[in-house]
This record gives C-alpha cells, sequence and structure tokens, in this order.
C-alpha cells in the first residue's frame, strides 16, 4: 500500500515538473537567442567602426562637428537674441546635414572633400543618409541634457522620434530575428518566426557640452523596445584642448544696422500735364 502511494506520489511530481522543465527549456532557448542577437549588433557595429576608421571617415566627421559645434557656439546668444537649447540644437543639426552632404559631393565653399571610394550621400524623406560599403548611416544629436556621457537606456524614445529613426529601429529589429530589446531585470523578446540577418542600418550620435565646447561621437545600433539601443560603440570624446580653433568669418566693417543714419527721401513733386482740366 505504501509503495503504491509513493508511486502515485512520484508520478503526479514528475507531471507537475514537466511544464517546469518545459518553460526552463523555453527560458534558455531565449536567452540563448538574445546573446546570439547582441552579439550579431555588437559584431556589426565592430565591422562599421571599422571600416569609419580605415577610411578617415571617423576623423572627418570628428573635425566637422568639432567646427559645427564651437561655431555655433560662437553665434548662441540666449539673452540678446533669446536663443535656446533648441535652436542651438536645430542650427546644429542643419548646418551638419547640409556640410556633410557638400563633403561627400563636393563644394566650392568647403575647404575639403572627403575623396573616399563609395561614400555616397541621399535624403529620403528629407533626412541624411550616408551610404558607405552596403551600410547606411543617420546622423542625430543628443540631447543637450546628455553631456558627454549619455544613458543610452533611456536617451531616447522611437515613438516620438522621427518617422526614419523609427524605421531604423524596426529594420534593425528585423535583422535581427524580431529582437526587442526590454528594460533592465526584464526578458528580451522575439518574433521568432523572423530570420536573423546582416545589421545594415547604424545612427551616429553626437554630443556637445556649452561650458567646455568640448565633444564626443558614437556609433550605435538602434533596435524597438524599452531601450533604444542593442549596441553602442564609442568614435571619439574630446579631451580639454581639442576644441576646434578656426577661423570665425570676419563681422561686416561700420556701424550695426540700427546705428545708422537713417536716409532723408528725395521727394518731388510730379508734373502736371498741361493740357488736363484740373480734377480730371
Amino acid at each position: 500500500m505504501r509503495r503504491a502511494v509513493g508511486s502515485f506520489i512520484f508520478t503526479h511530481f514528475v507531471r507537475m515538473l514537466s511544464p517546469c522543465r518545459t518553460h526552463c527549456v523555453r527560458i534558455c532557448a531565449s536567452i540563448s537567442v538574445m546573446m546570439e542577437a547582441k552579439a550579431r549588433a555588437a559584431d556589426g557595429l565592430d565591422a562599421a567602426r571599422a571600416l569609419w576608421d580605415d577610411t578617415g571617415l571617423t576623423e572627418g566627421m570628428r573635425d566637422l562637428v568639432r567646427e559645427v559645434w564651437t561655431t555655433n557656439l560662437e553665434r548662441h546668444e540666449p539673452e540678446e537674441l533669446g536663443d535656446s537649447a533648441r535652436t542651438l540644437g536645430f542650427l546644429c543639426y542643419e548646418n551638419l546635414s547640409a556640410r556633410i552632404e557638400r563633403r561627400i559631393v563636393g563644394h566650392p565653399l568647403e575647404a575639403t572633400r572627403w575623396g573616399i571610394d563609395g561614400l555616397r550621400v541621399a535624403r529620403p524623406q528629407g533626412s541624411l543618409r550616408v551610404e558607405l560599403a552596403s551600410h547606411n548611416y543617420y546622423v542625430m544629436k543628443a540631447p543637450m541634457g546628455a553631456g558627454l556621457q549619455p544613458d543610452w537606456g533611456s536617451l531616447v524614445s522611437w515613438d516620438v522620434e522621427t518617422q526614419t529613426r523609427a524605421d531604423i529601429a524596426m529594420r534593425n529589429s528585423r535583422s535581427l530575428g524580431g529582437f526587442i530589446a526590454s528594460a533592465w531585470g526584464q526578458d528580451e523578446l522575439f518574433d521568432h518566426s523572423l530570420p536573423q540577418g546582416a545589421v545594415d542600418s547604424f545612427l551616429f550620435v553626437w554630443a556637445g557640452e556649452i561650458v567646455s565646447g568640448l565633444t564626443a561621437g558614437w556609433l550605435t545600433v538602434p533596435v524597438l523596445g524599452d531601450t533604444p539601443f542593442a549596441a553602442v560603440e564609442s568614435l571619439w570624446r574630446d579631451d580639454e584642448g581639442d576644441v576646434y580653433k578656426g577661423a570665425r568669418r570676419p563681422s561686416p566693417a561700420g556701424p550695426n544696422f540700427d546705428e545708422r543714419e537713417s536716409p532723408t527721401p528725395a521727394l518731388r513733386l510730379k508734373p502736371r500735364d498741361q493740357g488736363k482740366p484740373v480734377g480730371s
């Protein structure tokens, strides 16, 4: 009797453990896929970083970022003109995008042209896209409060970003087998029906400090989920003495506009036609 009861209890216990074992196997499989996805993102980013370094694009982008940032800091006038962090960021984004394009295709006002084989530029949906070796790179300035050490876990939310940037994150998540990054301490999510492929879309993120004038730049792999990036690689971070010291365009000579004398208009009466009666 005892043996029968013991056998029944053991059999029931094994049956109870079976779903747990299945769940554990699924968790282990998900962890394995997650680690593989992150490794693929990191490998793709390492290859992109090496390409930038080898072609000189890292150096060219760093020098241009420094120049654009310093120039806009010099003309930033919060008190006199009402400039804000938003106007500074917008100017920098527009200036940097325009000058990247000019340095790729060539422009008479640019002293430097990036003569990198296969380097091209496009503007899908109005957003700047740099193309090199079957990879696509987009540009984003980090929020002003991020400093030179951004919190990559909460830097941006693709839900409130431009459609182009949200599409980059979606494309990368699909390339990584449906990888969706989760918040710290939570399981990563996957759409296991999607095959894994190579990551080919990256976001170049740069930042600048207002007080010091220092800059920094990174290459990133945006993905969907609670954390916006699957991998981040530093390109450069300025130290004291790295601030761009290029020549600023000379200001126009003479008094300011509001200090100039108003010209006296020369007025004269139009002669009346002698053949016409008055009032006609």
